[in-house]
């Protein structure tokens, strides 16, 4: 059954960031790429600086905010941490970091607790695929959009992202998508 779209101050607030985060990365690609720049390299440039800054920004909160939600008393299925006494999660948290993955977690639950999934998938995000991403934006930048060791980064860092999709939502498909709410068009 489709959820109605709840498009409230949280939504709005979480597409702006999203939003002004695309729109900083090209200002910063008109700013610090020569003015010759090739639109290509302007767009390869934009896309891994975007990826980069959504991975270690947007995407660690996440899992900040999961290691500094913790409420005891709570059922905790997926014993994240070890803890079976304490709960973890977007869900149970109220700063601005948590609103927005409660408003992510409107189209995937996962997203609201500790999945371990998830936090899997999110931790080698942050860890890898961020870092790789904001090297392969420099080095599009230094090399002038000539190809460089940047290039086997981006084919590697397109790999993560692959592969990073395929395990957070195959797991899903294959088990009846009882977390993932498809029926509502905001949430594709």
């Amino acid at each position: 059954m489709a959820t109605p779209a709840q498009i409230d101050q949280s939504t709005i607030l979480s597409l702006l960031l999203t939003l002004l985060l695309l729109l900083l990365t090209i200002h910063l690609s008109r700013t610090l790429l020569p003015p010759r720049t090739p639109p290509k390299t302007h767009l390869l440039y934009t896309w891994h600086l975007f990826s980069a800054l959504t991975h270690l920004l947007l995407e660690a909160s996440f899992l900040l905010t999961l290691l500094f939600s913790r409420t005891p008393g709570l059922p905790n299925p997926s014993n994240f941490l070890n803890d079976p006494a304490h709960a973890y999660g977007a869900a149970l948290a109220a700063h601005p970091a948590a609103k927005l993955w409660q408003v992510y977690a409107r189209a995937d639950a996962r997203w609201a607790g500790a999945d371990p999934v998830v936090v899997s998938v999110e931790i080698v995000t942050v860890v890898l695929a961020g870092p790789l991403a904001w090297a392969v934006a420099e080095g599009v930048r230094r090399s002038g959009g000539r190809r460089g060791a940047w290039v086997v980064g981006m084919l590697v860092n397109a790999v993560l992202e692959l592969y990073g999709g395929w395990m957070t939502f195959a797991p899903e498909w294959v088990s009846g998508c009882g977390n993932l709410d498809g029926g509502n068009v905001l949430f594709l």
